[in-house]
């Protein structure tokens, strides 16, 4: 795929503001996934997921979905109080 069909879809993004880190569960022989939450004027919350390609050898890919669409990612510092409060 051309840059610009990437570029194009980043384009909803522009006029966001970055507002969280996000990751996927860290569980062995899982992949893990990295994130932002991007906050729109509206108010309206994205997910911008960074994926790499299966090989790991190529520039990667990313997926864009509503905050709303409870993506499996979590916030950090979630985690780790939900970890430290039921150790």
């Amino acid at each position: 795929m051309s840059a610009d069909f990437y570029l194009g879809k980043l384009q909803e993004l522009v006029g966001g503001t970055i507002t969280e880190l996000i990751r996927s569960g860290d569980d062995y022989g899982q992949d893990e996934f990295f994130g932002l939450v991007i906050t729109m004027p509206t108010g309206l919350r994205k997910t911008l997921v960074f994926l790499a390609d299966d090989e790991g050898n190529a520039p990667g890919r990313f997926e864009i979905a509503p905050d709303e669409a409870s993506y499996a990612l979590e916030h950090p510092a979630t985690a780790a109080a939900a970890t430290a409060t039921s150790a």
